[in-house]
């Protein structure tokens, strides 16, 4: 047993089987522990035994109210036991074939939050089958110990799955939560007030701004030539014209004509010609 508070070791017992399971009854005082096909009570403060008893088959879940216990068994029948008188008279009540297999869960639903069981018990149990069944029971139909008729329940839900453990909720919800009160923020001064409006409201009347056209000084404002083929309708292309339109296309450099007749400047030189004689005296 562990303090919560202080997070160390409170109660240590070596219990002479293996526990699977363990409860506290209601105010703490006693605490019930499951081993196989024993069902012990333990006084908490002295931590000696205060009853112990065998089941006819071996517990696989069991439910507390009170000084009563309900154990599902691995057969599929559900017992109760009275702890004061379990040692020596056994089972009070039993619920027979409550499952066609093992029982897995067991539940004791409250009618109301906080309510609370004599010494009588509850009248309402739901139990839980590894088949997949739910079933809700009245207590206070239950038949002997000694009975084999299957017992009837009054609600049950096949929902296909498989369980290994069950639990229900009151019908009545607890209180919501209390809402942690928050100190209001302080009042913003007048002038900062209307500093963030000014800014607020600057940055709303802000429009996009458009990209910047560079334009020709030589090209006249309003014409635009027109835009080569195969481009686009864009708003930010334009066509820039070169500063000396009327140029045309340049001649193409010595090496790159393939021409064979060249005129001049790109001409055969001269000075491979021998000059002829002039023989005509005067």
């Amino acid at each position: 047993m562990w303090d919560m508070q202080k997070g160390r070791v409170a109660y240590k017992y070596k219990a002479p089987e293996r526990v699977e399971a363990l409860a506290f009854t209601k105010g703490g005082a006693e605490y019930i522990t499951q081993a196989a096909q024993r069902i012990s009570s333990t006084d908490v403060e002295a931590g000696n035994i205060v009853t112990t008893f065998t089941t006819p088959a071996k517990v696989l879940t069991f439910e507390t109210s009170g000084r009563i216990v309900y154990a599902g068994c691995e057969g599929g029948d559900v017992y109760g036991y009275d702890m004061r008188t379990a040692a020596a008279n056994g089972a009070v009540v039993r619920l027979a074939s409550a499952h066609a297999q093992r029982v897995r869960g067991l539940v004791i639903p409250t009618t109301r939050l906080g309510e609370t069981f004599g010494d009588s018990g509850p009248t309402r149990l739901v139990t839980a089958g590894s088949e997949g069944i739910v079933r809700a029971w009245d207590l206070r139909t239950a038949k002997s110990v000694h009975d084999d008729t299957p017992a009837t329940s009054i609600a049950s839900i096949d929902t296909g799955a498989r369980y290994t453990c069950l639990c229900a909720m009151a019908p009545e919800t607890p209180p919501d939560a209390p809402v942690p009160k928050l100190e209001p923020l302080p009042a913003r001064k007048e002038g900062a007030k209307n500093i963030g409006n000014a800014a607020k409201g600057k940055g709303q009347n802000k429009q996009p701004q458009k990209p910047k056209v560079v334009e020709n000084k030589k090209q006249k404002r309003g014409k635009q030539p027109k835009r080569p083929a195969g481009f686009a309708d864009d708003d930010d292309f334009e066509v820039v014209p070169q500063d000396n339109p009327s140029a045309g296309k340049q001649q193409p450099s010595r090496l790159d004509d393939d021409d064979e007749e060249d005129e001049a400047p790109y001409g055969k030189p001269t000075h491979m010609h021998k000059k002829k004689k002039n023989n005509n005296k005067k």
